[in-house]
């Protein structure tokens, strides 16, 4: 799988096993000048085991390092999955 070395969904990366993912943030605000609620969006699966796809949404994120705890959640079910596997 390809990873854009500097994109946030790069931090699901899994050692033997990979996945396919998309991470956003939709920025809740009336202008580009004021500050909004953040709330940070991660859609994965992986090509081995296409049975299982996950998208999962967080609202406030702003302050938690954007989509970043996203992914991060929906990583440990990916591996909780695959440990279950083997």
């Amino acid at each position: 799988m390809k990873y854009s070395p500097s994109g946030t969904a790069r931090l699901a990366k899994m050692k033997d096993y990979p996945l396919a993912g998309k991470s956003g943030t939709a920025e809740l605000k009336r202008s580009a000048d004021e500050k909004g609620q953040e709330n940070g969006l991660f859609v994965a699966y992986s090509p081995e085991s296409p049975k299982l796809l996950m998208a999962m949404m967080i609202e406030g994120v702003e302050d938690k390092g954007g989509s970043k705890v996203v992914v991060e959640k929906v990583k440990k079910v990916f591996e909780k999955h695959h440990k279950d596997r083997f």
